[in-house]
């Protein structure tokens, strides 16, 4: 007599609480090096793929005459924007908790929630990765005159200034954000020329790291600069770890980046576009039972893209390292 079918798996529970433990980790992921959600703030979207608008490159510095015709009549600004398409992929990992090794550690560590903590910097990790290959897409736009890393006769704020010029020349925009590497950042602030500029009102030396990002900023007249401390491991599994930064370190980029506004066409650089129809959160928790494993299985998943909208709110400068 054959054997009655087993269920080996159950339906996938959607975790709240796990839930909220992981974005309590993405909240502290900006601490420890990443930076993507802040070049590219989410956003939500009802809709998986769709039409999504394009800045155009000439929006809105056209000059027309505002003054009002003998008939009466004003002249009509020839606004437009243009249209690019989107479509988010579904994306995600998964942590199995045996229960051989939740009954040997459970005293000892909250194994739930620890296996949940490393599926999600793996899912952050990857969001991270992909963000910096967008920004990072076509290169440098100018090399700056002597590389950073050379500290003794590099001109950091020179270069910069230059870069925020020729942004505003292309765009009609000045940036907000400046992105880097962890490494081009300890570059500039070991430079002789903001180390003497800095010398008598805030010596930047002295300062912990958020002292001396705050001072990079100000130093630059920028409202903000974006360290990216992320690293990758290259190597297979099993091998000794070949570590490198996830953003290139030889490249820094000035940037014009939303707010988090939910006005589309709102001047800046790009977005995530997250579909809350395949998953209503950028880190959407579930648990499942895996019965062939005798595990559990965490899983943490999202769908998203992530959607450049205006090309010309980035400049990249080069040979920074």
């Amino acid at each position: 007599m054959p054997a009655s079918p087993q269920t080996t798996a159950t339906a996938a529970e959607l975790r709240q609480d796990l839930g909220r433990v992981a974005y309590e980790r993405m909240r502290g992921s900006g601490a420890e090096g990443h930076i993507g959600l802040q070049v590219l703030p989410l956003f939500e979207s009802g809709i998986s793929s769709a039409r999504f608008p394009i800045i155009p490159k000439d929006v809105g510095l056209k000059l027309v005459d505002d003054a009002r015709a003998a008939d009466g009549s004003y002249n009509e600004i020839d606004w437009r924007f243009e249209m690019g398409a989107f479509s988010t992929e579904d994306r995600g990992l998964t942590g199995r908790i045996d229960d051989r090794l939740r009954a040997l550690y459970s005293s000892v560590i909250e194994v739930e929630q620890a296996t949940a903590d490393t599926v999600t910097d793996g899912v952050l990790l990857n969001l991270e990765r992909r963000i910096a290959a967008k920004v990072e897409a076509g290169g440098a736009d100018a090399n700056v005159t002597v590389p950073w890393s050379t500290s003794a006769t590099a001109t950091p704020k020179g270069d910069v200034d230059t870069a925020k010029a020729a942004f505003r020349g292309r765009s009609g925009l000045l940036p907000n954000a400046l992105a880097m590497s962890l490494t081009a950042f300890w570059a500039v602030v070991n430079t002789a020329e903001i180390k003497t500029a800095l010398q008598y009102t805030s010596p930047i030396q002295m300062g912990g790291f958020e002292a001396q990002r705050q001072a990079v900023a100000a130093y630059f007249g920028i409202d903000q600069v974006l360290v990216a401390g992320a690293q990758k491991d290259s190597a297979q599994k099993g091998k000794a770890a070949v570590l490198a930064d996830v953003w290139d370190a030889t490249k820094v980029h000035l940037l014009r980046v939303s707010a988090g506004s939910s006005n589309v066409l709102e001047p800046c650089f790009g977005r995530t576009i997250l579909w809350t129809g395949g998953a209503p959160q950028i880190l959407t928790v579930e648990t499942y039972r895996d019965e062939t494993r005798r595990a559990d299985i965490v899983r943490i998943r999202n769908d998203t893209e992530e959607f450049i909208q205006y090309v010309l709110a980035k400049y990249t400068l080069g040979e920074i390292t």
